[in-house]
């Protein structure tokens, strides 16, 4: 069972690690446990100019370290049903012990209390969360072993929006076989999300979206065009042949 849970581990990183197309310095620390980032010309059918070797001597050396343990309880149930809650119990504090790493706990960096305090709840929010999108797409992400919650949300982080000319917004790719089924374990079709999707207006996008730099790029392309349109109109109103008095 563990030698099986590392090999997925490895086998998820890597999926996740060559979701990625370009050779960069981010891309050797993130993966430097497990795998050697080689950069190499560009691959014309992948898109990567980078390829990955596995560390297997890291990776037997923590094979090596896993194998057999011994449960003593004073409960009656069976063997078979004891073994089934100790994997339980493992499962759940591997998972806490992983998030909790993830989300920062182990150096929160806060200076006062009150932060402190708003750290974990915020944290505990999004664990909360985060459970709940791996339970609803469990069918998904245990199809093929080298799903992971991460890989799954990467995923769905492909699909993009961009705005019309109208200020209204549209997809820039329709879904992909793979989206589509995210979507359907957490209870949307496709033809929902796409009108929603074009059910946004400029004046429904956050704040906080309209401050970045994408969001800018748009609003001055939207000006200029008015500014275009304005100035066609206008020289087509001067060049219009005047009615004799």
């Amino acid at each position: 069972m563990e030698k099986q849970a590392i090999n997925d581990k490895v086998n998820a990183f890597q999926a996740m690690f060559e979701q990625r197309k370009k050779y960069t310095d981010k891309l050797v620390d993130d993966a430097k446990k497990y795998f050697r980032v080689i950069k190499t010309k560009k691959d014309p059918e992948t898109g990567r100019s980078f390829k990955l070797e596995r560390k297997h001597d890291v990776i037997q050396k923590e094979l090596d370290n896993t194998g057999y343990f011994m449960s003593i309880s004073n409960g009656t149930q069976s063997a078979e049903e004891e073994i089934i809650i100790i994997r339980m119990r493992d499962k759940n504090e591997k998972s806490y012990r992983r998030r909790k790493s993830f989300f920062g706990l182990d150096t929160p960096g806060t200076e006062t209390y009150e932060t402190f305090l708003g750290k974990m709840f915020v944290a505990d929010v999004a664990q909360n969360v985060e459970e709940a999108f791996e339970y609803a797409c469990k069918p998904f992400i245990q199809a093929k072993s080298s799903r992971t919650v991460r890989t799954t949300v990467a995923e769905l982080g492909k699909y993009k929006l961009v705005f019309n000319d109208d200020g209204k917004m549209k997809p820039e790719h329709n879904l992909t076989a793979e989206q589509k089924q995210i979507l359907k374990c957490l209870g949307l079709a496709e033809h929902d999300v796409d009108s929603y999707v074009r059910s946004l207006e400029w004046g429904t996008i956050p704040p906080m979206i309209h401050n970045s730099a994408e969001m800018k790029k748009i609003e001055k392309a939207k000006r200029d065009a008015e500014r275009k349109a304005a100035k066609d109109s206008a020289k087509k109103t001067k060049n219009k042949p005047q009615k004799a008095q």
